[in-house]
């Protein structure tokens, strides 16, 4: 890999679960199986992180926004 991809990997793992913070905690801390529900919310994270990154004002992180909601 270049640099600057290995840079972006390293990003996006960082990055990846920014959308969990709109997640209750109570659905993050379960310690059990998940619900129907409560799992369709979790899954929600991908597309929240997403909205989260797209709305920066920074092209290099817009970018990167596109490339977690296509692995997500």
């Amino acid at each position: 890999f270049s640099e600057e991809k290995i840079s972006l990997i390293k990003i996006c793992a960082l990055l990846h679960d920014i959308g969990k913070i709109s997640i209750p905690v109570e659905i993050l801390e379960k310690p059990g199986k998940l619900t129907e529900e409560e799992f369709e919310i979790m899954k929600n994270h991908s597309k929240i992180g997403y909205n989260i990154l797209s709305e920066l004002n920074m092209n290099e992180i817009r970018d990167i926004a596109t490339l977690l909601k296509s692995i997500a």
